[in-house]
């Protein structure tokens, strides 16, 4: 049995192959992971001062994920200044990687998917999508629309697999890319572990952990492709 399901890597590998629509530098530094992300960022703090980082050196997104683990990086990725772009477009990728998980059980049901879309669009309008401007005010309030969809969505779900995928959704519609990749990697879990369970293979867990480790990879590689050269 394959450590992802078929559908999901199909949509990452299409994903990985894909230009990014921005590059930008995916570096910060320990001060301003501390200054942003506070008592969240600690593990990532701890990592860079047992590495001997210093408080104002530049390290990239890729060296935390080495030191950690890719989510921690996609978390730090707040903390990379003008990053909001990168995060909205990255959330909605995630997001939309695990959307055939949910429309495989729920086929007639497009609520998370619109909020993928959103959250995508979001990204597209770039760093005005917070300004007050009529076009940026018309897009907040479909992506909070979206939003509280895919909320409904998640609320009559029936699985935790459908649970974290309308979850990701609501992220990806918020632009949170580490809100989009902790409950798509949560998805993935379970659906792994049940479709491993109902095989009868002999250490379900074991499989649903090489899945989350294959998707976390694929995840930290579409973050990749922002990173200018």
């Amino acid at each position: 049995m394959s450590p992802l399901p078929e559908s999901v890597q199909s949509t990452l590998g299409e994903l990985i192959s894909r230009p990014a629509p921005i590059r930008m530098n995916l570096c910060t530094t320990r001060k301003n992971i501390q200054q942003l992300l506070g008592r969240y960022g600690g593990e990532i703090c701890e990592a860079l001062e047992r590495r001997g980082v210093s408080p104002e050196a530049p390290v990239s997104l890729f060296a935390i994920a080495e030191m950690t683990e890719p989510l921690e990086a996609v978390w730090a990725l707040r903390a990379v200044p003008r990053a909001h772009t990168v995060a909205r477009f990255l959330a909605a990728e995630i997001a939309g990687s695990v959307l055939p998980l949910y429309e495989a059980l729920r086929p007639q049901d497009l609520r998370p998917r619109r909020a993928v879309e959103a959250g995508r669009m979001r990204g597209e309008y770039g760093e005005n999508a917070i300004a007050l401007d009529e076009a940026g005010l018309a897009l907040l309030k479909v992506a909070e629309q979206a939003y509280q969809e895919a909320w409904e969505a998640a609320l009559s779900s029936t699985s935790e697999v459908e649970y974290g995928v309308a979850q990701s959704a609501m992220a990806a519609a918020t632009g949170t890319a580490w809100g989009s990749m902790y409950h798509a990697l949560r998805a993935l879990w379970y659906e792994r572990w049940k479709a491993a369970q109902s095989a009868g293979h002999s250490d379900p867990d074991a499989l649903a952990n090489q899945g989350y480790d294959a998707a976390s990879q694929a995840m930290l590689t579409l973050l990749r492709r922002y990173q200018a050269a």
